[in-house]
């Protein structure tokens, strides 16, 4: 299977990685390596219970909060490759930090910017106990009672763990590969790598695995008692002596605590499943420590350490009050907390503290209160919440602000050290994880380009709101804030509630599994329920247990109606349900046993949909009640819809044609196999079908007394000989469909052909394997390579862009050629066509750009104080979607070899329209070029030029699909909607707030008749912003590419060059080719009234610039590549030739810089953007790729 897995990089990138940090003074020793699947089937859970199944040692890492930004992440990891431990009784009894930082050190991870991988990929992932205050801050030392008995501090460290991407959908396994030493034997690389990759493919199949090993859970018993170390007496008394330090001046104030035991038969990880439900935070987390675990929902940061702006992070929480039972009283509330002057007092000593805490290890001037008294809202609780953040002083390291930090203010008091004392002496317990830190220290980055290395990230939580589980005890503790008017009683009801969604989490949890056990009893023995299983394991015991979802469901089945109401006894899944069939609306209301690895979702498949709603739960009793009684089940049907907002109408149909429910779907669910990214793979079942069609109309089928038709909707056509053939409805109205049908409507019988509706639209199934493969119009790989497989289903429609997150396009695209570069400069994610005729070169311009754009590097001497995480130039991070659309036989086997043949292939995904495929796919082929390039954009976040030919044949099949239709035509036949159809392709292009990537968008169009006053490229510049004209008598002249730049124009340029850029001159450079170009077509036309000898000196040497420019400039061989430099050096090799004072367009500064440099090419062995020295002697040098000799 390791042969299979795609990981990446490749064991080519990763020999190229390892050399260029061979000689690095700080080496990198690790390689990130990675592989993705879909998240389709998987959740946290499931993957943690197969990963960790025969692990000792274990955790999960979760958040509520999933954006793209925030919690997007969730982390698995099993079998660590090293612990470290402390603690008196652990060997180590010392401060934990600094053997950590020992061990961190040791490694150093090459950047690999083909990667876009989370902020964690392995390290130490751990606790540090709030007792290791004591070295950080030794006054605060007391002899402690060891209660717990557990480390003081306990950190795992992974190469390998699994990354769950809940914004993409997959699954990312990731690990590390260890760099041989340069003295290692030969092929030692490759070994290693062979190893990783054998990893990678084992934790694949490890999750592919459709048998899930659940935790054992053993007789629950109920309503067991929870004891208090200290109870409401001891709570109390803590606070009335905190109260007299805070009046004597000792204290402003301090956090005591009460611990809180209660037994529990529970496995503890159906304890976390169900906390993670009760009480969501912004950090879930699950510890298994062999002898203990750690179960926790915490929601407050402690310290946090940036790699992307590089700031030391903490957030404050302080003030709390219970949520509201209804909105309303929810708001209430939070006035109240806000206007609670004890709360907001409390609240602004822990921010000042956070300020003082990051003060000591980052540069005052960067410290700053990014949020202050914000009200978050959590499951049972409301909270006060600031934000405080700074930048590390040189010298100081992600520890040092830990150590400053920890423990966090809101669990230890203000001034900190004396509070902690006087907490040390009232509590005289250790509090062991409680109040300490939960999280993760990543290894170093070193970019192996430059040698800098970037130190490795840092989230820790405080552990609140966190329970010990150990020996069949689970252990929770929660405190308080007491300031000087705090009333004990209030302050113990606190902790109370703090405590409440913990202990909330066990009493129900035990009471569901017992539940189940009560209910399982009553189905039968548990022999014939591990019988019905079929996984009895070693001595009687189920290696896999069954879970029940109640629920109720509506189908729409497409069996003929009964005839009548009947009502039926019998099984859904593997519990006892009852069913009621009235005509082809269908009620089944029962328990439903599924495996936890299936979501209700997921294990109904294609046969039912399941409806869920929190109120609505259907247990055995109920369910005999409704059973008893026709009537009753027939009244409860009504009230069903309306709470589902349904109507029989409206009920879509997931059930196959001809079966009903066989029980069976756990077993298909557990087939991962991913259909290939052919767009019409996702018309499954239909919800209506037709035996006869209306009519035929050139490339449409007319539909007439259809149901519902929607506009967009799939169909399916099954002819008499079996063939079947997709389509599209392009229009709905009333009764009637219109159906465009991709393949042609030849050989269609109205009378036999059977069209199903799908309720589905046209998707494609994207992925990242598309890079460098061929499909035709319609989406099918054409190229003889293996399947695509999709990861994700994308509405070929696109979603429209939130003009309010569009980002304004910058940065350049380099195509290669300096007519364009240099004088009609693109930027990332503008729209610019390309206005050519027919008999001109466009397609050969089309496949130039094709073989030498990419993003602009920068030369040295422009690097200096750019922002990199603006000027994203790594090649790996571009790529192109070449549409082409009625395209003749000649021409696509000329766009094929030249690709292939000229490696650009591989960066390329080509859709292929043949000028004799149906008219309709003509239509759809750009949708699924853009389709791809905003998966590759806004998923992968890459830099993707979509280049679309001939946009010409697209307007010509909407003519002619408009006239099928019978439509009143608008200007010379085209359809009046053709302005509104092209804006759905072309403003796809663009950039979106918060994505690197980016859809630059090239459309080719030949003018017909080579009048620019024609429709198709007079709408086209409306929407678009600018053109680049590619001109006839250029062509004649035979200048190659005849890119005419008067007429040419890019709107966005300005955006796109300049300092930073691209160099500082190119603006004005631009700018005099232009006016000199201008003037010396003026003076062509002058000598062809008056002759040459009539003309100044100065219209002489204008008529030079014209030559040299048209011959010399704007020629270029089509397989010879200029960077933006090049070019524009070459402009100043061509402006030389004029005195400075007639060089009037540029600024005196920039004339004084480069009008005396002579800048020397570069070979295709220096790279792009190389620094060129000042005063250089002029030369012709090599051309990139070709070698021949400049024409200047």
């Amino acid at each position: 299977m390791a042969a299979n897995v795609a990981v990446r990089p490749s064991l080519e990138e990763v020999s190229t990685i390892v050399e260029a940090g061979r000689n690095l003074p700080n080496a990198p020793n690790l390689i990130p390596l990675c592989a993705s699947v879909s998240s389709e089937f998987l959740t946290p859970s499931s993957i943690y219970l197969k990963v960790a199944a025969n692990s000792k040692l274990s955790f999960l890492f979760e958040s509520a909060a999933t954006t793209e930004t925030i919690g997007r992440h969730s982390f698995i990891g099993a079998d660590p490759r090293k612990t470290l431990i402390s603690g008196s009784s652990h060997g180590y009894e010392a401060d934990p930090l600094p053997r950590l930082d020992e061990e961190l050190s040791q490694y150093r991870i090459a950047s690999v910017p083909s990667l876009r991988l989370p902020s964690m990929t392995g390290g130490a992932i751990g606790y540090v106990g709030y007792d290791c205050v004591k070295y950080f801050e030794p006054k605060t030392k007391r002899p402690l009672k060891d209660v717990l008995g557990v480390p003081e501090s306990l950190f795992m460290l992974f190469d390998t763990i699994v990354a769950v991407d809940h914004f993409f959908q997959k699954v990312m396994v990731i690990t590390y590969l260890h760099v041989p030493l340069k003295d290692a034997p030969k092929g030692a690389l490759e070994k290693a790598y062979d190893a990783c990759k054998k990893t990678i493919a084992d934790m694949l199949r490890t999750l592919k695995d459709p048998n899930l090993p659940l935790p054992p859970q053993g007789p629950i018993k109920l309503d067991q008692e929870y004891t208090s170390n200290i109870g409401r007496p001891g709570y109390e008394a803590h606070v009335h002596k905190l109260k007299e330090h805070i009046v004597a001046g000792d204290i402003i104030q301090a956090v005591p605590s009460q611990r809180i035991a209660r037994p529990t038969s529970l496995h503890s990880f159906n304890i976390y499943r169900h906390l993670r439900t009760v009480n969501p935070s912004p950090y879930l987390f699950y510890l298994d420590c062999e002898d203990f675990q750690i179960v926790g929902a915490s929601p407050e940061l402690l310290v946090k350490a940036d790699q992307t702006t590089g700031r030391i992070i903490n957030h404050p929480i302080a003030g709390t009050v219970t949520r509201g039972a209804t909105p309303e009283e929810d708001q209430r509330l939070a006035d109240t907390l806000r206007a609670s002057l004890k709360d907001r007092a409390e609240h602004v000593m822990l921010v000042d503290l956070a300020r003082n805490d990051v003060n000591r290890v980052c540069d005052p001037l960067t410290t700053r209160v990014d949020q202050l008294m914000v009200v978050q809202r959590f499951s049972h609780v409301q909270h006060l919440v600031s934000e405080v953040s700074g930048i590390l002083r040189k010298g100081k390291t992600r520890f040092d602000a830990f150590r400053s930090i920890f423990p966090a203010g809101t669990v230890s008091g203000a001034p900190k050290v004396r509070a902690m004392e006087l907490i040390a002496e009232l509590e005289g317990e250790k509090r062991g994880v409680y109040a300490g830190a939960v999280g993760y220290f990543g290894y170093n980055t070193v970019d192996t380009s430059t040698g800098e290395e970037t130190e490795g990230a840092m989230d820790t939580c405080i552990a609140l709101r966190t329970m010990l589980v150990k020996d069949g005890v689970a252990y929770l503790q929660a405190g308080g804030g007491i300031v000087f008017d705090s009333d004990p009683g209030e302050e113990y009801e606190e902790t109370m509630n703090k405590a409440a969604a913990n202990m909330r989490c066990i009493e129900q949890a035990e009471r569901l599994h017992w539940e189940e056990q009560q209910e399982g009893g009553k189905l039968g023995t548990e022999e014939m329920v591990e019988a019905q299983n079929g996984v009895e394991g070693e001595n009687g015991k189920r290696s896999e247990r069954i879970y029940e979802a109640r629920f109720i469901t509506l189908c729409f089945s497409s069996l003929s109606a009964c005839g009548g109401a009947t009502l039926e006894r019998g099984t859904i899944g593997r519990g006892p349900s009852f069913q009621f069939d009235l005509g082809q609306l269908r009620l089944r209301a029962g328990i439903w046993k599924l495996s936890a690895a299936q979501s209700i979702t997921h294990s109904t498949h294609q046969s039912h949909r399941v409806l869920r709603h929190p109120g609505l739960l259907v247990t055995p009793h109920s369910i005999r009640l409704v059973s008893d009684s026709l009537l009753r089940l027939s009244l409860l049907l009504p009230a069903v819809l309306a709470l589902f907002d349904i109507t029989s109408a409206r009920l879509p149909s997931l059930g196959n044609k001809d079966s009903d429910y066989d029980g069976d779907d756990d077993d298909k669910m557990a087939k991962d196999d991913k259909p290939a990214a052919d767009p019409r793979m996702m018309s499954v079942t239909p919800r209506i079908r037709y035996n006869t069609i209306g009519g035929v109309n050139g490339p449409l089928v007319i539909l007439e007394n259809v149901k519902f038709p929607r506009f967009n909707e799939i169909v399916s056509l099954t002819l008499p000989d079996g063939t079947e053939r997709s389509g599209q409805v392009l229009e709905a109205r009333g009764s009637r469909a219109v159906v465009q049908v991709f393949e042609g409507t030849s050989g269609i019988d109205v009378k036999k052909t059977k069209v199903e509706f799908t309720g589905h639209s046209l998707k494609l199934g994207v992925s990242e394997d598309m890079l460098g493969r061929i499909f035709d119009g319609s989406g099918r790989a054409i190229d003889k390579g293996p399947k695509v497989l999709a990861e994700d289903y994308l509405d070929i429609n696109g979603s429209p862009i939130n003009p309010y997150a569009r980002l304004y396009p910058e940065e350049m695209i380099s195509t290669g050629i300096s007519a364009i570069d240099t004088m009609n400069s693109i930027a990332r994610g503008q729209k610019i066509p390309i206005f050519s005729a027919a008999g001109l070169p466009h397609n050969e311009i089309a496949a130039q750009i094709c073989r030498q754009s990419g993003l602009v590097q920068l030369q040295k001497e422009q690097q200096e104080g750019v922002n990199k995480g603006v000027h994203d130039d790594h090649d790996d991070n571009f790529s192109i979607v070449f549409g082409a659309m009625g395209v003749n036989l000649e021409t696509s086997r000329f766009f094929t070899r030249d690709f292939e043949e000229n490696g650009s292939m591989e960066r390329v995904t080509l859709f292929l329209n043949l000028a004799n495929d149906p008219t309709i796919e003509r239509i759809i082929t750009p949708r699924l070029a853009l389709t791809t390039a905003e998966y590759y954009a806004y998923q992968l976040e890459k830099h993707v030029l979509v280049i679309l030919t001939d946009m010409t044949s697209y307007c010509d099949a909407l003519r002619e699909v408009s006239a099928a239709r019978e439509e009143v035509p608008g200007r010379r036949g085209y359809p009046g909607y053709m302005y509104t159809d092209l804006s759905t392709i072309y403003e796809r292009a663009g950039r979106v707030e918060g994505r690197n990537g980016s859809i630059t968008q090239i459309p080719i169009l030949t003018m017909p008749n080579d009048d620019i006053t024609h429709p198709i490229p007079d709408l086209t510049g409306y929407i678009t912003e600018g053109q680049i004209f590619v001109d006839r008598q250029l062509h004649n002249k035979g200048v190659y590419p005849p890119i005419n730049v008067l007429p040419s124009l890019s709107r966005l340029m300005k955006s796109a060059i300049g300092e930073g850029h691209t160099r500082a001159d190119h603006s004005d450079v631009s700018n005099q080719l232009y006016a000199k170009y201008a003037i010396g077509r003026d003076a062509a036309s002058m000598k062809a009234v008056v002759g040459e000898d009539a003309l100044s000196d100065e219209d002489k040497l204008s008529l030079e610039f014209l030559e040299r420019f048209e011959k010399g400039y704007i020629a270029q061989g089509a397989y010879e590549k200029r960077s933006i430099y090049d070019g524009l050096d070459q402009a100043w090799e061509l402006l030389r030739i004029y005195p400075k004072e007639l060089l009037n367009r540029i600024p005196k500064k920039v004339l004084d810089k480069y009008y005396q440099r002579q800048g020397k090419k570069e070979t295709k062995d220096t790279k792009d953007g190389e620094e060129q020295s000042n005063g250089e002697a002029a030369t012709n040098g090599e051309q990139n790729g070709g070698g021949e000799e400049s024409l200047i």
